[in-house]
């Protein structure tokens, strides 16, 4: 017996019911969405090393998989451990040099004294205390919230664990499944979408990595040399804003230049104002090397966005996503071009231009597969999403 086939009608009706379905589940459970997409990401990332770990040294994927994943967790938590009594000690020497200015202005109060132009630091002081006093109740709550803030995100960081792992478990089946879900005529379209889009995660997840590496160590590095003593936190900054992509310059050359006015250099004999300066200059050339020759080089011209689209892009990706919305901003916006060129040219009866290189891509891959697939194949083939 051979089922009805749906009406045209139906098929709408249910295509727009699950879109439906889909919307309200991500604004019902929004706040799961961000846990998910760093499992999503970290599994991701890990496909690739441990399909070839496993080919290597011929272990079951699995329990390379079980074994890798762990492996960057304990990683992932040692280096805050070991970072924290060093950032600590960092940040004392900081306040350190807060005292010392105050020390230098000390003398200007005793000069405006003279004048009646000093102001009234004891009732200056008691005003402080005042406030302190009446923002104490509130201090205490928000005590509790941070101590609930941090139950909360053990239970986060439990689910990123869980799910990250189950997907970095079952990445090769999933990945089949989800190829499987085309009709069969449209099959390897999604295939090479899904590897076009992979790639562009691939150079921007990978070079991201790279670039924050590179960038923290050549900042750090390049304030060490300068005799700033506060060196190894301007290159966590400068790592940490290179994930924000044109304005992450910006940021940690704003916190640079701080630092540099409230320190002292350790042999440079200049002022605090010739040692911004000098500071300004070197953020401006590791900018421009990143710009120029890194980023290029590293991450490749995949992106295919103008800066005012990126900035444009990381405005709403902070508005909607926060900090994560706004590391992903880019690579997310350089997919919607993808699917969108590929949409627009189907519309106009046009052949997508992913089609057209996917299939050459293939071709290539074919012919010259003797070679060995991993050394020839491009970008846009080779980068497998998970």
């Amino acid at each position: 017996m051979t089922s009805k086939p749906w009406s045209t009608s139906t098929k709408r009706l249910v295509v727009v019911g699950i879109v439906s379905l889909l919307v309200l589940a991500i604004v019902r459970f929004g706040r799961a969405l961000a846990p998910l997409t760093v499992a999503v990401i970290m599994a991701y990332l890990l496909n690739r090393p441990v399909n070839w770990i496993a080919r290597r040294a011929r272990i079951p994927r699995k329990l390379t998989a079980v074994v890798t994943y762990v492996a960057l967790w304990g990683v992932l938590v040692l280096i805050p451990v070991l970072l924290t009594p060093v950032l600590v000690r960092e940040a004392g020497r900081v306040v350190l040099d807060l005292w010392r200015i105050n020390e230098q202005v000390r003398p200007l109060f005793q000069t405006l004294a003279v004048y009646n132009l000093s102001p009234d630091l004891n009732n200056l002081t008691l005003q402080a205390t005042q406030s302190l006093v009446k923002t104490l109740p509130s201090l205490a709550n928000g005590a509790i919230h941070v101590l609930f803030g941090i139950a909360e995100g053990m239970v986060w960081g439990i689910f990123i664990f869980v799910v990250g792992l189950y997907l970095l478990w079952d990445a090769e089946r999933l990945g089949g499944w989800f190829d499987n879900l085309a009709p069969p005529d449209y099959r390897q379209e999604v295939t090479l979408l899904r590897r076009e889009i992979g790639a562009i995660w691939s150079a921007f997840l990978v070079g991201q990595l790279i670039l924050c590496v590179v960038m923290g160590l050549g900042v750090g590095g390049a304030m060490a040399l300068l005799g700033i003593r506060s060196a190894l936190i301007l290159g966590l900054v400068a790592a940490l804003a290179e994930l924000a992509p044109n304005i992450g310059h910006h940021i940690s050359a704003l916190v640079g230049v701080t630092l540099a006015l409230v320190e002292w250099s350790s042999w440079l004999p200049v002022s605090n104002l010739g040692l911004a300066v000098i500071v300004i200059l070197v953020y401006v050339a590791v900018a421009q090397l990143d710009i120029n020759l890194l980023i290029p080089r590293i991450i490749g011209r995949r992106m295919h966005l103008p800066p005012a689209v990126i900035l444009a892009g990381l405005i709403a990706g902070a508005s909607i996503g926060g900090v994560l919305g706004l590391i992903l901003a880019a690579p997310t916006l350089a997919s919607l071009r993808v699917l969108g060129s590929y949409v627009y040219r189907r519309l106009l009866d046009m052949e997508p231009y992913v089609l057209v290189n996917g299939a050459r891509s293939l071709r290539v891959v074919v012919e010259a597969k003797p070679r060995g697939i991993d050394s020839i194949l491009p970008d846009a083939v080779s980068h497998e999403s998970a």
